[in-house]
């Protein structure tokens, strides 16, 4: 397949670092010309699917703003800069959660909303699991 050519790309908005967002004028391979395509850029983030030693699995029920509820979710958070994809799973669990893990396996990395190029999701898994902290009483609680 053949790639589409970016013809122009202005920033439309931005907040760094969480947030910038791009319009493109882009043409196909076709040679159709589309303007007003929209690239949203967010930080790259690591998740994890945290099994305890007992063999029990781990998510947390948290308020999240976008839903305008509560849910249920992985453990996850943003990578810091310079921060590889392993380094920030293992701090957002341990401040998230208040776990560590003795057994880490990358899962899969994959982008998020590929059309948009939003960012790139790192999933792991977690295995060994165990209570060293209490977690940080503002992100939710670990079940």
């Amino acid at each position: 397949m053949e790639k589409w050519t970016v013809i122009d790309r202005k920033e439309v908005y931005a907040d760094p670092p969480w947030l910038r967002v791009h319009s493109e004028t882009v043409k196909l391979p076709t040679g159709q010309v589309i303007s007003g395509f929209h690239q949203v850029e967010l930080l790259d983030y690591a998740s994890m699917v945290v099994e305890r030693e007992d063999g029990r699995f781990i998510f947390l029920r948290q308020y999240k703003h976008g839903l305008r509820d509560v849910s249920l979710t992985l453990p996850a958070g943003g990578l810091n800069p310079g921060e590889s994809p392993l380094e920030a799973a293992k701090r957002e669990l341990l401040e998230e959660t208040g776990y560590e893990a003795t057994g880490w396996t990358k899962l899969v990395a994959m982008v998020t909303h590929a059309n948009q190029r939003c960012c790139t999701g790192h999933i792991f898994h977690a295995s060994g699991a165990r209570q060293v902290a209490p977690p940080n009483s503002e992100i939710g609680r670990a079940h």
